[in-house]
């Protein structure tokens, strides 16, 4: 593994927590950005799906995000988020190419799987960390079964995940969490209900201290 590659893992692990972001303005990302920030969460992943996601990935790149995109299906979206510099790419299923092409280019992969065979199949082909959804449906057991045949393999933990269970799935031997919606939606990514993202990022961040 190249040495950008191991950079970003080190820092996904560290921090813990990644924000996703989805379906939200342009005209509100800064402010939501910085409230992420305010509130101790330094990595983000941008849906591709989102109306003007390019220039989200470039505004959270230039404030120092550690910054992904998420749902990548097409070669074409790997493409144009692989030119806009993202440090890890996303994708809700297991795409070999698109962990080869992670690879190639220097991006860490995150490919989605659930089963254990596709866990595997993930590891196996070169897979950097793997995005196990939906967590809130398996429970947090379900990720310490699979790394006991699998140690040793990086699990980002998707789906449901919040400040009332984030600790649990940390435990578990998850080595980060990403949260949707729980944490950022377009409700409270408007103007007068942005403070509650700090608060939510804060109290996250609480509940994974010492994990």
């Amino acid at each position: 593994m190249d040495d950008k590659r191991k950079y970003v893992l080190k820092q996904l692990e560290k921090e813990k927590l990644i924000a996703i972001i989805r379906n939200i303005k342009i005209a509100e990302f800064l402010d939501v950005i910085e409230e992420l920030r305010e509130g101790g969460i330094n990595c983000v992943e941008i849906s591709v799906n989102t109306t003007n996601y390019a220039d989200m990935i470039k505004i959270a790149k230039s404030r120092g995000f550690i910054t992904g995109a998420g749902t990548i299906l097409k070669e074409e979206q790997f493409n144009c988020t692989s030119k806009l510099g993202v440090d890890f790419i996303l994708s809700p299923v297991l795409d070999i190419n698109l962990i080869k092409a992670c690879s190639r280019h220097h991006i860490v992969s995150v490919p989605g799987a659930m089963t254990p065979t596709e866990i595997y199949e993930a590891e196996k082909n070169g897979a950097d960390m793997v995005k196990v959804f939906p967590c809130s449906a398996l429970g947090s057991r379900y990720i310490k079964d699979i790394l006991a045949p699998l140690s040793g393999l990086k699990i980002m933990a998707v789906g449901g995940i919040s400040e009332v269970n984030a600790k649990e799935f940390l435990a578990a031997g998850a080595s980060c969490l990403g949260i949707g919606s729980l944490l950022v939606n377009r409700e409270n990514a408007s103007l007068h209900k942005r403070n509650t993202i700090r608060e939510k990022a804060i109290a996250l961040k609480a509940m994974c201290g010492g994990v």
